[in-house]
């Protein structure tokens, strides 16, 4: 930068800081700013507030009203001259962070062939590493560095409605601060970072809110960044019964932001979980049955149903769109060969199957409850202990050899749980009365058999009536009704 150019510059900066740093209110030092903006320049400049801000990611327009006292006058005045002049304004997080070589000392150890070499103790404790050396930062000015960096990393960016952007070609400087000092006060983190015997790294970071003010001319534009959160409660609050053109850009967001977010939303996490919910919420107000399928879609709701929409999730989607069933029905039928859960597959037909009751397509969604059932029969998932109840009411409206020749082959396939398999021969036990006694019988007598198989016939340990190891004997108390569960 001329030396012209930078007297220029530092008078803005005095002139700025004199008149804007706190209120700004006589005319004479609102028409000198205004005047300084005026002039035609690609410049980015930022303002640095008094207070470190943390803008909320969820809150539409609640970023600005964040600010108090003189941060507030100072972007209420900025923003009024920013819509006179056509500039835009961003808040703005940074972490100022500047970094200093020092020499260190070290204590000395003993001499000799038994400490294996001479010299100094570096790590007398053997623990020294990154903010975790010997030596504390609090030990250390920056003034007796040898040599001094400095960077300044952006770490949010929101517009003036709180909805957060990225400007990709930001190159953000001291040079353009105009009112003060981003190191200004104590640093809100000290580190000191070991690298070798003679010496460190001493680093001092301040956390920052600054205002940027960017021109129409600047190269640094705006793009949509990460809107997952802001989109989704500002849609969830807007209660609108029609989508509008800021809603339909906020979904597009959403959509783009789980798209790339794809290796933690396949997890199911609670950041997708929201975002289906909020969907479905969308479409039924909208009545638009597209915007709960593409959100699906993104979010891997197929794959991933017992973390993000409950069997009545689904339930309320098809009473709003019946019309839909055979778009819904792929999305159905997929979820109930990927969930993990026989209870929630089981649900979910009985759900779909009442919220069809009366409805033009009944019949349909009947026969593709037949069908789904069956392939829930044939291919059970891992049973876990809340699932006896549902288990032994199947086995009590079907005949021996379906249990026989369907359900035992595959019980016996998945490992063997004591915490499963009591329960359940209990719960049989108690049924008889519902099962025919010949079927009862034999159902609980192939269990018996099963669970004696997967025990142990010379146990280790002494003999205990109560412990669980001692499964025949334990079995035997149960079907006597002994055992006290």
């Amino acid at each position: 930068m001329s030396t012209k150019a930078t007297t220029k510059v530092d008078a803005f900066k005095d002139a700025f800081y004199q008149t804007a740093r706190n209120t700004p209110s006589s005319q004479k030092a609102q028409q000198e700013i205004k005047q300084v903006f005026m002039k035609p320049t690609k410049l980015v400049r930022a303002c640095v507030f008094q207070e470190h801000h943390k803008f909320p990611a969820t809150e539409a327009a609640a970023a600005s009203k964040l600010l108090t006292g003189g941060d507030r006058a100072l972007f209420t005045f900025m923003q009024v001259l920013g819509k006179q002049l056509g500039f835009k304004l961003y808040l703005t997080n940074v972490c100022y962070k500047v970094t200093g070589d020092m020499m260190t000392e070290h204590r000395q150890r003993g001499y000799g062939y038994r400490y294996g070499d001479y010299g100094f103790d570096y790590d007398v404790f053997g623990d020294d590493g990154p903010g975790n050396s010997d030596e504390e930062a609090e030990n250390y000015s920056m003034e007796d560095a040898e040599e001094e960096g400095y960077s300044i990393e952006v770490k949010a960016v929101v517009d003036l409605d709180g909805m957060p952007v990225s400007l990709p070609k930001l190159d953000l400087d001291e040079a353009n601060i105009v009112n003060g000092k981003l190191d200004s006060g104590k640093p809100d983190q000290k580190k000191f970072y070991y690298e070798d015997g003679h010496c460190g790294e001493l680093v001092h970071l301040w956390n920052r809110t600054v205002l940027l003010i960017i021109p129409i001319t600047s190269d640094v534009k705006a793009v949509t960044g990460d809107v997952l959160h802001y989109a989704c409660h500002a849609l969830q609050v807007s209660q609108s019964r029609s989508s509008s053109d800021k809603e339909k850009q906020l979904l597009a967001g959403l959509v783009r932001s789980c798209t790339n977010r794809a290796a933690s939303l396949a997890s199911g996490d609670q950041t997708s979980y929201g975002t289906v919910k909020v969907s479905v919420e969308l479409s039924i107000r909208w009545k638009d049955v597209s915007t709960f399928l593409r959100v699906g879609q993104v979010c891997n709701l197929t794959t991933h149903t017992d973390a993000l929409l409950d069997p009545e999730g689904f339930a309320s989607v098809y009473r709003a769109f019946p019309a839909q069933w055979e778009s819904l029905k792929e999305i159905f039928s997929k979820v109930v060969e990927h969930s993990s859960s026989n209870l929630t597959r089981g649900a979910l037909l009985e759900k779909i199957s009442a919220a069809a009751k009366g409805k033009k397509g009944v019949a349909a969604v009947t026969a593709w409850h037949k069908i789904q059932n069956g392939f829930i029969l044939s291919n059970l998932k891992l049973l876990q202990p809340d699932e006896v109840e549902w288990l032994t009411g199947v086995v009590k409206k079907h005949d021996i050899n379906f249990f026989r020749d369907i359900l035992l082959p595959q019980l016996r396939n998945q490992p063997h749980e004591k915490k499963f398999w009591f329960p359940f021969i209990k719960a049989l036990n108690w049924e008889k009365a519902g099962i025919s006694t010949l079927e009862a019988t034999e159902v609980i007598s192939l269990c018996v058999r099963h669970v004696v198989d997967k025990t142990s016939a010379y146990p280790q340990k002494p003999y205990d009536p109560r412990d669980e190891d001692d499964v025949p004997k334990l079995l035997c108390r149960l079907l006597r009704g002994k055992v006290q569960w």
